[in-house]
C-alpha cells in the first residue's frame, strides 16, 4: 500500500512538472509568433497547451478508475454488515468510503472539464490553421462553443454541489455538529468558486472573444477581471497577515489578565506600573515595617 501511495505521488509530481513545462512552452512559442518568427504559427504555439490537457484528462481518468476499484473493495468489506467488524474499523472504513466517493467525483469532474478544454483548444487550433493569421475572419463565438459549454457545466456542477452539501448539513442531527460544519463549509466553498473563480474567467473569456471579433476597446480590459481577482486575493492575504494572532500568547494573556494587576513585579517592587496598565501591590520590603523595623 505504501508503494502504491509513493507511485501515485510520483505520478502527480510528474504530471505537474509536465504541465508546468507545457504552460511555459506554449506561452514562449506564442511570444515568438507575435514577435514575427515565421516558422512558429498559432497552431504550433498551442500544441503544448493541447498536450497538457491530454495529460490532465488521462491522469484524472486513471484516478477515477482507481477510486472505483477501491470503492468496490470497500463495498465487499462492508457487505457482511457493520456488526461483524469492530467499531473503530467500521468508522475507518466509512471515512475511507466517503473520501473515495468524493475523490472519484472530483476526478470525473476534472476529467470532463479537461476534455472540454481540449476540444476547445483543438477547435481554436483548427480555425487558426484554416484561416492562417487572419484572426478577424474567424467567428470566435462559434469556435469557442466548447468553452461556453465547459463554463456552464462547471457553474452548474458548483451549484449542485453547494445545494447537496448544504442540504446534507441541514439533515444532520445536532449531536454531530462538527460533520455538519464541514459539509456547510464545503458548500460555501462551491458557491464561492462559482461566483468568483468561474465568473471572473467567463468575463475575461467574453471580453477576449469580443476583442478578437473586432471590438474597439483596449486589450487591457480583457485582463481587468484577472487584475480585480488578484487585487482581492492580495487584500485578503494582507488582512489575514495583519489580523493574525498568536493563539498561545492570547491564551496566556487571557489566563493572566485578571490577576496581573495584583501580582508583584519583583522583590524590590514598590507599586511599579505593570505592562497591562495596572499597579502591582507593594512587596513586603517596600511596606512600612516590612523588614521588621518599627517606624515611629
Amino acid at each position: 500500500e505504501e508503494l502504491s501511495v509513493m507511485r501515485e505521488a510520483a505520478a502527480d509530481m510528474s504530471a505537474s512538472l509536465m504541465g508546468t513545462i507545457a504552460g511555459v512552452a506554449w506561452q514562449f512559442l506564442l511570444a515568438l509568433h507575435l514577435s514575427g518568427v515565421s516558422f512558429v504559427s498559432y497552431p504550433v504555439a498551442l500544441l503544448p497547451l493541447a498536450f497538457n490537457e491530454v495529460i490532465v484528462l488521462v491522469r484524472n481518468l486513471r484516478k477515477a478508475k482507481a477510486s472505483s476499484v477501491l470503492l468496490a473493495e470497500l463495498g465487499v468489506l462492508t457487505s457482511g454488515g457493520v456488526s461483524a467488524m469492530e467499531e473503530a474499523a467500521a468508522a475507518e472504513v466509512k471515512a475511507r468510503l466517503e473520501a473515495e466517493v468524493e475523490a472519484r467525483k472530483q476526478s470525473r469532474r476534472s476529467a470532463g472539464l479537461a476534455a472540454m478544454r481540449l476540444l476547445g483548444t483543438l477547435s481554436v487550433m483548427l480555425a487558426l490553421f484554416v484561416d492562417g493569421d487572419d484572426v478577424g475572419a474567424v467567428n470566435w463565438w462559434i469556435v469557442c462553443t466548447p468553452f461556453w459549454i465547459m463554463f456552464g457545466s462547471e457553474f452548474l456542477a458548483d451549484c449542485v454541489d453547494a445545494w447537496a452539501h448544504m442540504s446534507a448539513a441541514a439533515a444532520i442531527p445536532e449531536a454531530d455538529q462538527e460533520r455538519a460544519a464541514q459539509l456547510w463549509t464545503t458548500g460555501c466553498a462551491s458557491v464561492c468558486h462559482a461566483c468568483c473563480a468561474v465568473s471572473f474567467v467567463v468575463v475575461a473569456a467574453v471580453l477576449a472573444v469580443a476583442k478578437l471579433s473586432g471590438a474597439s476597446y483596449s486589450s487591457c480590459w480583457v485582463f481587468a477581471p484577472v487584475f480585480v481577482a488578484g487585487g482581492l486575493l492580495c487584500l485578503c492575504m494582507s488582512l489575514v497577515v495583519c489580523c493574525a494572532v498568536d493563539p498561545d500568547a492570547m491564551a496566556q494573556k487571557l489566563a493572566t489578565d485578571g490577576n496581573a494587576a495584583y501580582q508583584p513585579v519583583g522583590e524590590d517592587s514598590g507599586g511599579v506600573d505593570t505592562m497591562d496598565g495596572g499597579w502591582s501591590a507593594p512587596t513586603a520590603a517596600a511596606r512600612p515595617g516590612g523588614l521588621g523595623v518599627e517606624i515611629d
